[in-house]
């Protein structure tokens, strides 16, 4: 891994509710993402997180790839998405 750590996204602003946790993850797993595009699923619960923590790992661009499912439909998931980007 790249040992510089990943700068701040200005534009990603996560809740405040969330940034605790998000970083708390990209640290535990020292996880930088600097020069990475990464695809992922955006889901329900705790997968609706891996866009957000690639996203603040430093991640150039994040792919999130959502489908209608019993956990959770693509329009609730978006929803939820744009309360926790500001």
């Amino acid at each position: 891994m790249n040992s510089e750590a990943p700068s701040p996204i200005p534009l990603l602003k996560v809740s405040h509710r969330l940034q605790g946790t998000v970083r708390f993850a990209i640290e535990e797993l020292d996880l930088n993402l600097l020069g990475a595009t990464v695809l992922t699923e955006a889901g329900t619960n705790a997968y609706l997180l891996t866009p957000l923590i690639a996203a603040m790992a430093g991640a150039d661009k994040v792919y999130a790839l959502a489908r209608d499912s019993a956990f959770g439909s693509v329009v609730s998931i978006k929803k939820e998405l744009s309360v926790q980007i500001r």
